[in-house]
């Protein structure tokens, strides 16, 4: 997954989500994402492996067609080469953070 924009590589698909880039360490990036009620990120195929923390709100993601809900104070994590898809079908905001990890 590009995880940047514009002169950062990212995806029109991300490009129209309220996204902050937090870190670009060294190997290292962390993302802010936040989806209004209804709004979803197209699917993506991570090209690290990669941590997604829920922050606040409820929804579900597809991890290699795997649904599994959240709420808020979730983890999950998968592999380079995932494929991955959030949707907020909440009544609130959906709020996010991305780390990836190059390996």
């Amino acid at each position: 997954m590009n995880l940047e924009n514009n002169n950062l590589g990212m995806s029109d698909n991300f490009r129209r989500m309220n996204m902050k880039r937090i870190s670009n360490i060294d190997q290292s990036k962390v993302l802010h994402v936040t989806l209004q009620p209804g709004e979803y990120l197209e699917k993506f195929v991570t090209t690290a492996k990669t941590i997604f923390y829920v922050h606040e709100g409820e929804g579900y993601v597809l991890i290699n067609e795997d649904k599994i809900p959240f709420n808020r104070d979730r983890f999950f994590d998968c592999d380079s080469d995932s494929v991955c898809q959030f949707c907020n079908n909440g009544q609130c905001v959906l709020s996010f953070f991305i780390i990836q990890v190059e390996e």
